[in-house]
């Protein structure tokens, strides 16, 4: 908020200069779909990560070594947060990384690649 109080001070203060205020408004509207983009990112990346351990739970002895091992681009989630597609059984996304994991990884799972 304080960020974007400032913003606002900074745009008053130059508003006697129309040409100013418009590269300033565009320099805020970029830098603002800049910090959106990353916050989308992050955000969907903690509800797969989150998906991914509920899938998991009970099933490897490390879940946020597993989520690290799984290649999240092949992952999608549902809207209630459960994993939709991409573990399959036997979680082929992980092949052999989760396998390099060491044994320890799954308690009795057993590991199927792709």
């Amino acid at each position: 908020m304080a960020d974007r109080d400032k913003q606002l001070t900074e745009l008053k203060k130059s508003a006697g200069d129309n040409e100013e205020l418009k590269k300033q408004i565009e320099k805020l509207e970029a830098e603002n779909k800049t910090a959106s983009e990353a916050y989308q990112a992050k955000l969907t990346d903690t509800a797969i990560n989150t998906a991914i351990k509920l899938a998991v739970a009970g099933e490897v002895h490390d879940p946020d070594l597993v989520t690290t091992l799984l290649d999240k681009s092949k992952i999608e989630v549902n809207a209630d947060g459960s994993v939709k597609s991409g573990m399959g059984k036997g979680y082929p996304p992980c092949n052999t990384k989760c396998t390099q994991g060491g044994a320890f990884t799954f308690s009795n799972q057993v590991i199927m690649s792709s």
